[in-house]
């Protein structure tokens, strides 16, 4: 399915927005009930949700993730949608998505699956949660080793920083190899940490 735009009223939120436009709500026509038992907006890009289905003839529970692609249109780019500045598209777990950074809380209310694509998605999400945990508070004198080099454009490039101070979302790092002091922002930190793409050190 492709990307649905529309337009969201202000300060709604997703979770609400998405039931009132029928997304996580089923008719009373169909076999079973639905609940959406817990859900999160992740970096304003990805509505993870825990959808419970009950069977109404047999009893059967089950609970599947659903996996929502959101689009918070910008102003400059509304004029050439139409005014829409709300976009979806939705999947869920057994279409084995890209986006994995589903919150444990959520991954936890799932039930058991027999699906080879959703069992491969909840593993990598497990994994970035794992990734994510590994990382050490941002201190001074902690050491990053990046698996791939990070570019500061003219500067050229580094992989070997040691963190000198924060300051709110940015860290402040000696990059090694430049000799110059850089910036690193932490949920930058955190994505190239998944997939063991940052190792970590003391002084």
């Amino acid at each position: 399915m492709g990307w649905t735009y529309t337009h969201k009223p202000k300060g709604q939120s997703v979770a609400d927005f998405f039931y009132q436009h029928g997304v996580t709500r089923w008719g009373p026509d169909v076999p079973a009930t639905y609940k959406v038992l817990d859900s999160a907006l992740v970096n304003l890009k990805t509505w993870y949700a825990a959808i419970e289905r009950i069977d109404k003839e047999t009893g059967e529970r089950r609970v599947w993730a659903a996996v929502i692609l959101v689009d918070f249109v910008p102003p400059k780019r509304r004029e050439s949608m139409m005014g829409n500045d709300f976009g979806w598209k939705d999947m869920d777990e057994s279409m084995g998505p890209y986006q994995s950074d589903c919150p444990e809380r959520i991954l936890d209310l799932l039930t058991e699956t027999d699906s080879e694509y959703a069992k491969d998605w909840r593993a990598r999400c497990r994994a970035n949660i794992a990734a994510r945990k590994a990382i050490p508070k941002m201190t001074h004198g902690v050491v990053m080793k990046f698996a791939e080099p990070v570019s500061f454009g003219s500067h050229g490039k580094d992989d070997y920083f040691k963190v000198l101070r924060t300051r709110g979302s940015a860290i402040i790092c000696s990059a090694y190899t430049l000799g110059i002091t850089v910036r690193l922002n932490r949920n930058f930190i955190k994505d190239r940490a998944q997939g063991c793409g940052v190792t970590f050190g003391g002084a």
